[in-house]
């Protein structure tokens, strides 16, 4: 009888270490993913101007350059392994090289195992083997941090030791990565079907209803800083394209391939270089008079960032936790964008995010661009409305209409305290726009004093803590981690 009283209770430590830890797994495997995806603006760089050689531009540098980008892009699955390993295993240096190794020996049993089955493969860095793509490189990821942590516990004879510790992790990645592509063996010819056709869907039979989808999560998961994990399948694994006898993969690499059905990304430069900006205009002109000056100086810049880079935190960070409705209307907005950008037939994409930058540089494949000289100023004008009459009609206490209690400057040692102290910061990490930290005890987080201490947003999830900074996020985590390891 005590027995099956147990099992209720087992099952509810389970939900509740879950529901506690779940949003710093998902947060460190954002981080993660955006160490690979980072690499992409200089793929696309060297391929974006190989592509439209500039004339004081030698020959030899563009073929360099054409070479490298390509080179890169084929390097992707590696590079996820190698991600996901430094950011799961303490020791990351151990962690890195065993998932390089890690991959060959994946690459190389998949070659083997290929050929035994009568397999379809494609050459691959040389080999002739099954391209996993970026599903692959993950898994092999997470075994690194499988055999890294076990090569921890691992205690050989007296005449082994050597190959005790750090060592023997690269050695328990032989047999790991072999089973892992028998594994993927006798699951992949169902798998790739699976892919396959929900690839046809997104980029060849619904494309318009998928990108809208992909849109409107893509801005939703934003407050969580997951929207890494979402874009990857879209930027690097959707669609295929046959160059040269190569296959391409993803929206980004089909596009600069000069792929004529992709460029499905298209509708974000409508949001961030008009819509966003044009939202940052109206949270300004709707500040208290007194307040304006300060507003401007920065919305003026949030919007220039925005606009020249698409950065967008720092602007949807001014109305998400004062105006969630007024999130999610954007969040459809940009479903909506995406959409009327596939139906009109226009085709751009993106290496970083929707910005000028990107729009030039990548601008000698687009079709249809002329729209965006209509469709841009519509989207402003839509965005400023809706802002602004939200702002006025509901009083919303964005930037510029909020009285400010307490204008104390920020500083790091007041940081750490409305954190609940040094001790209580487990991990400290940062990506583009905000801090990521994994804490004690979440309930002595001071939201407030973060807020006046100049976090744009808190976002405080089971132990999984997130600052909006905006892109002084980097600069503060390393003044947060001197201050931290001076006082260990």
């Amino acid at each position: 009888m005590a027995t099956d009283l147990e099992h209720p209770n087992r099952y509810r430590n389970l939900l509740t270490y879950l529901q506690e830890h779940w949003f710093r797994f998902a947060q460190r495997l954002s981080q993660a993913l955006l160490i690979p995806i980072a690499i992409l603006p200089a793929a696309g760089v060297m391929l974006g101007l190989a592509k439209s050689p500039l004339p004081f531009i030698p020959d030899i540098v563009n073929v360099i350059m054409l070479t490298v980008g390509n080179l890169i892009f084929s390097m992707m699955p590696m590079l996820f392994a190698v991600a996901v390993a430094i950011g799961f295993c303490r020791d990351q240096g151990i962690a890195a090289f065993s998932a390089v190794f890690g991959f060959g020996v994946y690459l190389s049993s998949m070659a083997a195992l290929a050929d035994i089955y009568h397999l379809q493969t494609r050459a691959l860095w040389g080999v002739e083997t099954i391209d996993t793509g970026i599903a692959g490189g993950m898994l092999v990821g997470a075994i690194t941090c499988l055999a890294v942590s076990q090569s921890e516990r691992l205690r050989l004879p007296v005449v082994f030791s050597f190959f005790e510790g750090r060592r023997s992790a690269p050695l328990l990645m032989i047999p790991l990565c072999i089973l892992l592509a028998y594994l993927f063996i006798l699951i992949w010819p169902s798998m790739s079907a699976w892919i396959e056709r929900l690839s046809n869907w997104v980029v060849y039979q619904k494309p318009a209803e998928a990108f809208a989808l992909y849109g409107a999560v893509e801005r939703l998961l934003i407050p969580l800083g997951l929207h890494h994990i979402w874009n990857a399948p879209f930027y690097l694994e959707f669609g295929q394209y046959f160059r040269d006898g190569e296959v391409v993969r993803g929206e980004v690499a089909r596009y600069l391939a000069g792929d004529p059905l992709a460029g499905n990304l298209a509708g974000g430069y409508l949001i961030k270089m008009w819509g966003l900006p044009a939202a940052a205009l109206a949270i300004w002109r709707c500040a208290d008079k007194d307040q304006r000056n300060r507003v401007a100086g920065i919305m003026i810049s949030a919007a220039t960032a925005c606009w020249l880079t698409g950065v967008t935190e720092p602007i949807e960070f001014a109305f998400l936790f004062v105006a969630p409705l007024l999130f999610l209307i954007h969040a459809l907005l940009t479903g909506l964008a995406y959409w009327v950008c596939i139906l009109l037939d226009i085709h751009h994409s993106i290496v970083f995010s929707h910005g000028v930058v990107d729009f030039t540089l990548l601008l000698g494949n687009a079709q249809r661009a002329e729209w965006f000289l209509i469709l841009g100023p519509i989207t402003g004008v839509l965005y400023y409305l809706i802002f602004r009459g939200s702002i006025l009609f509901f009083d919303l206490k964005t930037p510029g209409r909020v009285v400010h209690t307490d204008g104390m400057k920020a500083d790091i040692p007041s940081i750490v305290r409305a954190l609940g102290g040094r001790k209580n910061i487990l991990e400290l990490s940062a990506c583009l726009t905000r801090l990521r930290m994994s804490v004690k005890k979440p309930e002595l987080i001071d939201k407030d004093k973060l807020n006046q201490l100049g976090a744009k947003g808190v976002i405080l999830v089971g132990n999984g803590v997130q600052l909006v900074y905006g892109t002084k996020a980097e600069s503060i985590r390393r003044l947060l981690q001197r201050y931290i390891d001076r006082r260990l």
